[in-house]
């Protein structure tokens, strides 16, 4: 285009790339997506309306504006791509039917085929896009089902050992104003054995679910009450002093003590 002395074009051809090209280099400067993506996709719009008013190389600016609402809706989503996207058409629209703004000249049933197909595109994409949302919405929503089954033990519905070798130094690391001072509490059932041996597994199950509840029932809610093994329990205090520790470890073992077992 600068070759054949269109300046206009060149200009916002070159306008266009060397805008982008930044809005990549301050990205990577500064690790914002979501102002990268939003100045990107300022971008897009001032080349789409600048495209349409120039006319490009031949009046053929409008063929060359169809990827650009897929684009957007990569940039923005699909809430935020659908508005953006129908507010470009509109003004893309209002150029076409008032040509005394644009500096083209573009031909009455071109103007419409072109409009007929840019909604259709932009239906499209936005149908597109809406479902790859959807599905990454369900995959992350399984991703944490997953990692929450993964710290839960099964039986008494409490934080599980990987939990407290895993999940929790991550929370100590990241928030350690929340929990220090941290008090641990551990528990042993004594004699589990000869319930599980004179009862059964079932009954043992039982009482294991029983004690748990008592635990968890005792506990302030800021309280995490771990099963550390197979009767063995781990509490987790965050900002108890030692002396207020030994009395709600002796008043735990005071509530599992009085409980009446029932099979």
């Amino acid at each position: 285009s600068f070759h054949h002395g269109d300046a206009v074009l060149s200009a916002i051809l070159l306008g266009f790339i060397g805008a982008f090209l930044l809005n990549i280099v301050m990205y990577h400067l500064s690790g914002d997506l979501n102002r990268a993506c939003n100045a990107g996709s300022f971008i897009v719009i001032a080349f789409v309306l600048g495209l349409v008013y120039h006319g490009g190389h031949e009046n053929t600016a409008l063929y060359w504006l169809f990827p650009f609402p897929t684009l957007l809706f990569g940039l923005l989503g699909a809430r935020r791509g659908l508005i953006v996207n129908s507010s470009v058409a509109c003004c893309v629209l209002a150029l076409l039917v008032w040509p005394e703004l644009t500096l083209a000249e573009y031909r009455e049933a071109e103007k419409y085929r072109f409009m007929a197909s840019l909604v259709i595109v932009i239906m499209v994409s936005w149908l597109n896009e809406a479902g790859r949302h959807h599905n990454l919405e369900s995959m992350d929503e399984l991703q944490r089902q997953k990692e929450i089954l993964a710290n839960i033990d099964v039986l008494t519905q409490l934080p599980n050992r990987r939990f407290l070798d895993h999940t929790l130094p991550q929370h100590l690391k990241a928030q350690p104003s929340a929990y220090f001072p941290l008090a641990l509490i551990a528990c042993d059932l004594d004699h589990f054995k000869q319930i599980n041996d004179q009862y059964g597994h079932a009954i043992g199950d039982l009482a294991l679910q029983h004690v748990a509840r008592i635990l968890a029932s005792n506990l302030r809610q800021q309280d995490i009450a771990c099963r550390y093994g197979g009767e063995e329990f781990l509490l987790l205090l965050p900002h108890c002093q030692p002396e207020h520790c030994v009395r709600i470890a002796e008043s735990l073992r005071e509530a599992v003590a009085s409980y009446r077992f029932h099979w």
